[in-house]
């Protein structure tokens, strides 16, 4: 009997590890190709991904990848990893790969001393995880508001142009980066310069963000792209640091009346609770309205990161992807 073969991906791997997706989890939101597979696991500025790869007489049956990733509280530097894509061929489904796959990457993390894991499981997945040592931490609260009349009556129209001044291309990232050296951060933060802001919303292949910035009192960077959730256009804040809050009302104003979207939302971390977008700007903050966070010990999980309230986290840094 051929015996199952579990090993750490390679590069020349990538074509069987994308039509291994496309078996067992057909074609989606997310793209399926090796453009996406590159750009989310190799070129990733916290690192490349860490991959576990299931082969079996030559094909490859099962895999398992997390994504390197960092947050910061204070001057500690957490270094955590991301659970992200897991697939299994369709013969091999209800034979325990995953967890088989999940447990050794876990094992494997121990000696390249990564802190914990975090994820946002959906219901069907989030019990098979908590068997396996997750805890579940909350959902986060999101701010909403209503944008556009047009966006409820002509929901099927999504406006994906981008006006010029809203090119993410166009930003000055030195600039930039002296800029978000300054900015005040607190709580459990995704540390933020230019080299991730660019992986992030400019790099990523058939993903459409855009956004504005300004050093001007204060200065103010927003980040977002339309996404049509629940058949409505929505206009998605993914990123929203600074205290210029007439410049990011104006932009903001701007782009509701360009992309007409039914509605905006927002994930408001803990330094921008008592900016703009909570007082008078029309954004009601819905709590436990984000997806249901989970965390997992790999050698460390510091009291301070099962407390909901700690953390300072966007959309951005929550957004599947």
């Amino acid at each position: 009997m051929t015996e199952l073969i579990i090993r750490e991906a390679r590069r020349e791997d990538i074509e069987a590890i994308v039509s291994l997706q496309k078996q067992s989890l057909g074609e989606g939101l997310i793209p399926r190709n090796e453009a996406f597979w590159n750009w989310k696991h190799i070129e990733n500025p916290f690192g490349a991904s860490p991959v576990l790869l299931a082969w079996h007489g030559g094909q490859l049956v099962a895999l398992r990848a997390f994504m390197n990733w960092q947050w910061k509280m204070g001057d500690q530097t957490f270094h955590a990893l991301r659970a992200v894509d897991t697939a299994t061929h369709p013969n091999w489904q209800g034979k325990g790969l995953f967890k088989k796959l999940t447990l050794q990457m876990i094992e494997n993390q121990k000696l390249n001393q990564k802190d914990f894991i975090f994820n946002t499981p959906n219901k069907q997945s989030l019990p098979g995880y908590l068997k396996m040592g997750w805890e579940e931490l909350a959902k986060p609260d999101l701010s909403i508001r209503i944008g556009s009349l047009i966006g409820f009556l002509n929901s099927n129209q999504l406006n994906q142009t981008i006006k010029p001044e809203w090119n993410l291309q166009n930003i000055d990232w030195n600039e930039l980066d002296q800029w978000l050296a300054n900015q005040l951060n607190t709580g459990i933060y995704t540390p933020k310069n230019s080299q991730y802001l660019q992986w992030r919303y400019v790099k990523i292949p058939e993903f459409n963000y855009f956004g504005c910035f300004t050093t001007a009192n204060g200065g103010g960077l927003l980040i977002g792209r339309i996404k049509l959730t629940s058949k409505l256009p929505e206009l998605r804040i993914t990123e929203l640091i600074g205290t210029n809050t007439s410049y990011i009302k104006a932009e903001l104003n701007k782009m509701i009346k360009f992309f007409s979207p039914a509605f905006v939302s927002a994930m408001i971390g803990l330094n921008q609770k008592k900016q703009f977008i909570l007082k008078g700007s029309g954004f009601i903050k819905i709590p436990n309205l984000g997806p249901k966070v989970t965390l997992r010990e790999v050698n460390s999980l510091h009291k301070e990161l099962k407390i909901k309230g700690n953390w300072s986290w966007t959309t951005g840094d929550m957004e599947l992807f």
